[in-house]
């Protein structure tokens, strides 16, 4: 573990407590954009999240997807959608250019598609500047989000996604 992961969850603290940017919810019809937020994907995840992708187009919904990955794990993905945890600075900023991106975009709907929040994702999550920020379930990260879906805790990952659908198509 670096200086800079053992410092983050003291930034994430100090982001969680100034947190000025404006939410609210926004129908889903009316919804255009949609943000998606990973860690570690396998296989399964990969395709399970790819079936949500799926839908979500589907619906004329623009989706952008980012994914954290290990640093081995990161030489050989797309660099166009993945960062690694071994990018980002002392005090909280980033060195690979898409997570500021993706953290700086408006979306309508921002998706954290795991069930433990580690802390490089909560820092992206407190830096977002989407105006609905979606997870699944977690006492703990109550801070992060404006939604949280709660599922069984044996539910499978292909049934969180579709339980995660099928409340977003209920917002109005």
């Amino acid at each position: 573990m670096t200086v800079n992961h053992l410092l983050l969850p003291l930034i994430n603290r100090f982001l969680a407590r100034k947190d000025v940017n404006p939410r609210q919810n926004v129908g889903y019809e009316q919804a255009k954009s949609m943000g998606i937020l990973c860690s570690y994907p396998d296989k399964k995840k990969s395709a399970v999240i790819g079936e949500l992708i799926q839908k979500l187009s589907s619906d004329n919904k623009s989706i952008h997807t980012i994914r954290l990955l290990d640093a081995t794990t990161f030489l050989s993905a797309d660099p166009s959608i993945s960062f690694s945890d071994q990018q980002i600075k002392l005090l909280g900023s980033w060195t690979n250019p898409i997570v500021p991106k993706f953290f700086e975009e408006r979306f309508d709907y921002l998706l954290h598609l795991d069930e433990e929040v580690n802390p490089l994702v909560e820092n992206i999550l407190l830096k977002s500047k989407a105006l609905c920020r979606i997870g699944l379930y977690n006492e703990r990260n109550k801070h992060l989000f404006e939604m949280m879906i709660k599922t069984a805790d044996d539910a499978d990952q292909s049934y969180q996604m579709m339980e995660i659908y099928r409340y977003l198509k209920q917002l109005r």
